[in-house]
């Protein structure tokens, strides 16, 4: 393992400033491999610091890309921008590590670029947390950067928080419902699981869940997974598993109506959608 620090000055807050990572196996014909991004704690002066597996290779190098909001990318357009690379020499080593070490659970962080929450570091899990709480412009409480969809997708305008249906948290773990894998890393071809907590109107029995992925967070196509309906009114953890595909970006959403048709974006006044994008090995 090796860990690159990056010493970075944040304008204001941090905020809006996003530090993307990567690496090359060959300095000389650089294909830049996309490891993380991370967010300042806070503006001025801070250290930034990603983990990774070295790959084969003699002469290798790595980026930093730090820009102000826009989109991951190895060499981001922008005025505000930075983009530094600092090579070095690996030994060959002498043999492998006895174990892998063991995928992390993490939390998403809001990308201002996608326009929704991501993990963007390896692991077996990823948590939006609060980030996805409510829906729209509820009245009480209002989503934070809503509509949190990759194709700005509207939420419905109409209702009152945990009075209404709102989508307040999305979980994607490895393994299977019953929690079958969940120690192991989210990779391309295994299975996984999506939690979604929401709230139901009434007694539930007018609301539905239905569930995507996409693994194309720059032109999403949405895969249909299933539907899922709320055993009872209030708040409810609504459960689907499936067949990660192959990609190292990839992205979930799930859409929450009220009656209706099965669809990505169903657009009723009563409905939530929130999507949650994180990182998937590629596996064997």
């Amino acid at each position: 393992r090796a860990t690159i620090t990056a010493t970075v000055h944040a304008w204001s807050s941090g905020q809006d400033d996003r530090a993307d990572f990567f690496y090359a196996s060959n300095a000389a014909n650089p294909t830049w491999e996309f490891l993380g991004t991370l967010i300042p704690p806070s503006g001025g002066l801070q250290e930034l610091k990603m983990a990774y597996t070295l790959p084969p290779g003699s002469l290798q190098a790595v980026r930093v890309g730090f820009r102000y909001k826009g989109s991951l990318n190895a060499c981001s357009p922008g005025n505000y921008n930075d983009r530094d690379d600092l090579v070095f020499s690996v030994a060959s080593g002498t043999s492998a590590p006895t174990s892998a070490p063991t995928p992390s659970n993490h939390d998403a962080i809001y990308d201002s670029g996608l326009g929704i929450p991501i993990c963007a570091q390896f692991g077996n899990s990823c948590d939006s947390l609060s980030l996805l709480n409510s829906r729209g412009e509820s009245i009480g409480i209002s989503e934070e950067n809503a509509p949190n969809t990759l194709d700005s997708c509207k939420d419905g305008a109409s209702g009152t928080y945990h009075s209404d249906e709102s989508i307040d948290r999305i979980v994607v773990k490895s393994g299977e419902i019953d929690g079958t894998g969940s120690d192991a890393a989210l990779t391309s071809h295994r299975r996984a699981t999506i939690i979604a907590s929401v709230f139901a109107f009434g007694t539930g029995t007018n609301d539905y869940a239905d569930f995507y992925y996409t693994n194309n967070l720059e032109n999403p196509s949405w895969t249909y997974i299933d539907t899922v309906s709320p055993a009872g009114g209030g708040v409810q953890e609504l459960k689907v598993s499936y067949d990660l595909p192959q990609g190292k970006r990839q992205a979930v959403r799930v859409n929450f109506r009220y009656r209706g048709s099965i669809s990505p974006c169903s657009g009723g006044n009563y409905d939530d959608h929130d999507d949650l994008a994180f990182t998937v090995s590629p596996g064997i």
